[in-house]
């Protein structure tokens, strides 16, 4: 085991130890300015309290946040259960259950969607997509508060056969986003980290161990997403999740920065090249209607490579038009050096026949994508919601997907059929229509520039 698996295995000893001690450390200020580490004592959690400070939405997705809690923990709490104990050391726990069936027009061989639909890649294959269970301890932040907090998330299911990282695939060697194909249904161990809050200045939040990539307008859990299918740039462009240690800072109510250093794409007990990648982000809060997020992570990232650097540069911004009505947007901009691909005609037999490879020349390579996302609320009970999702992609050197052009257009809708019943609401349904179109014939084996599929979705939220 090389000494960056050693120090990827040690952050998971630190998640498992600090979440034990986290359900015993009590949150203290100090009252003369300097962190009053003596105060960090081991007695009862006092409840959570609100953030001191505005956050962008964006700022939840790092780790496990939710504002209210779930069927699951309020009937327990309701009939006697534990409820209690999770009220007094600030316990959160849940999950969701989702199915859901992809039908693609173009018919394509195998029933394969395409390169780059990461989780829809069968056609006319239903499948249990998620079984996902978490347990989370939210650290009290703000500037006199010395805390801690985790959490905890296991999927299980067709989805996780793209998201193992390296170290973690119990199945096999496969990562994104080429995955572990088999079997059909898997269980992954999404995120395990701790969090602890410092009262230096504002308040300076550590996280440490496994969590999901902290940017990105698309998200492995399911239930945070507005549509079914996935974007080219979730599934190709950002890691899907990240170990190591990041600190945040609030610089104001408006403004805050992250800086740490992780193990790679989509590493965690081991390391594909045993060089880190850095990762820093800045956020800024413009209004209640505006929140911009700017990402950056660096680093070499293929197999046994320690010097062709990866740099992405990911850019979000997230408009709250009214209380209905929200749009996002997303650019990408990557760059990596000797790893351009293009495509060859090449006479495959004696009669001259032509056929279209696929190569590599080993050429610097580029990538840009943007995508736009809007989601209306039809009704006040919000039984039904019109989400839309249009996208672009250059990839011309054939480094991230093929040396082409791709665009995609999805419209889908958001169905809570039951949005007042205390066992109904937690069930939705989304069906959807997205098509396809390419510069080149990457669709169906190589034969077609555009798809159209048509998919249905079922999740119950607990």
């Amino acid at each position: 085991m090389t000494h960056r698996s050693l120090t990827a295995a040690a952050l998971f000893a630190v998640v498992i130890v600090g979440s034990g001690a986290t359900l015993h450390a009590q949150s203290a200020a100090s009252t003369a300015g300097a962190p009053d580490w003596s105060k960090f004592t081991l007695q009862q959690q006092p409840q959570p309290q609100p953030h001191p400070q505005p956050q962008p939405a964006f700022l939840q997705y790092n780790t496990i946040t939710h504002e209210e809690d779930g069927l699951l923990q309020s009937e327990l709490r309701n009939r006697g259960y534990f409820g209690d104990m999770f009220d007094q050391y600030g316990l959160k726990f849940g999950g969701h259950a989702s199915v859901g069936l992809t039908y693609n027009f173009q018919r394509p061989q195998q029933g394969f969607n395409g390169f780059g639909r990461l989780f829809d890649d069968k056609s006319d294959d239903p499948r249990i997509d998620q079984v996902d269970l978490w347990l989370m301890r939210e650290a009290l932040t703000g500037p006199s508060n010395l805390d801690m907090g985790f959490g905890l998330e296991v999927l299980y299911g067709s989805d996780a056969r793209y998201i193992h990282a390296n170290g973690l695939n119990f199945y096999g060697s496969g990562v994104p986003p080429i995955g572990q194909t088999y079997p059909d249904e898997q269980i992954d161990l999404v995120q395990a980290y701790v969090t602890l809050n410092t009262p230096v200045g504002n308040g300076l939040l550590f996280t440490a161990g496994k969590f999901v990539t902290p940017w990105g307008f698309e998200h492995i859990n399911t239930t945070q997403n507005w549509t079914y299918s996935h974007s080219y740039i979730f599934s190709l462009l950002q890691p899907q999740t990240l170990t190591g240690v990041t600190a945040r800072y609030n610089i104001d109510n408006q403004w805050s920065v992250m800086g740490g250093v992780v193990v790679g794409w989509d590493q965690a007990l081991q390391d594909n090249n045993d060089i880190p990648s850095l990762v820093a982000q800045v956020s800024y809060k413009y209004s209640e209607e505006w929140d911009f997020l700017v990402s950056a992570i660096v680093g070499p990232e293929r197999t046994d490579n320690r010097s062709d650097y990866r740099w992405t540069l990911d850019g979000m911004a997230n408009w709250k038009l009214d209380t209905d009505w929200q749009a996002g947007f997303e650019v990408v901009l990557g760059y990596e050096p000797d790893v351009g691909t293009t495509f060859k005609d090449v006479v495959v037999d004696q009669f001259g026949t032509i056929q279209r490879q696929f190569i590599r020349t080993g050429d610097d390579a580029f990538w840009f994508a943007a995508a736009a996302y809007s989601s209306y609320k039809l009704d006040p009970d919000g039984m039904f919601a019109i989400n839309l999702r249009g996208e672009y992609l250059a990839d011309s050197n054939g480094a991230r997907f093929f040396p082409t052009e791709v665009y995609e257009a999805t419209f889908a809708l958001a169905i809570v059929p039951f949005p007042h019943d205390k066992w109904g609401r937690g069930f939705m349904v989304r069906p959807e229509v997205r098509v396809d179109y390419a510069t080149d014939d990457v669709f169906d084996g190589g034969r077609s520039n555009t798809q159209t599929t048509l998919a249905i979705q079922a999740i119950y939220k607990f």
